[in-house]
């Protein structure tokens, strides 16, 4: 667990760094020229700043971004900057993560195996016979 773990961390620093995000967001056209918010700004805002930010004004979020990342923005500028081309830049970023973390697994697990599934509501599951023999065998 303690491998898989120092993997986990060194894919977020690599898919967190500077580097790679500022790549990522010209490749998707979120950054076309030097602006006040900056690709890394932008992700730790929609990502890590809080869980209500969809309840929240655009005031408040310019408030927050001039608060905990000491970018000052018009509420209007960060209206603009939730556009087509951002979308594109988050699923890049949460893609990228969800594959290298996938191939970690992978990797790491080619016969995973699990005892049950738990399910919270009454939905049922047909699991292939295949799997079913492989546990019993």
């Amino acid at each position: 667990m303690h491998k898989r773990l120092k993997i986990l961390i060194n894919n977020i620093k690599e898919i967190f760094s500077i580097e790679f995000l500022e790549k990522l967001s010209r490749k998707t056209g979120f950054v076309k020229r030097k602006s006040k918010i900056d690709a890394q700004t932008f992700l730790s805002l929609n990502t890590f700043s809080s869980y209500d930010m969809c309840d929240k004004s655009l005031s408040t979020l310019c408030g927050r971004l001039a608060a905990q990342y000491n970018t000052s923005i018009s509420p209007q500028a960060l209206n603009e900057r939730f556009n087509k081309s951002s979308v594109i830049f988050m699923q890049e970023v949460f893609k990228d993560m969800i594959i290298k973390q996938n191939k970690i697994l992978c990797h790491e697990n080619n016969n995973l195996n699990f005892n049950r599934i738990l399910v919270n509501d009454a939905t049922s599951y047909q699991l292939p016979q295949k799997i079913y023999l492989l546990r019993y065998l």
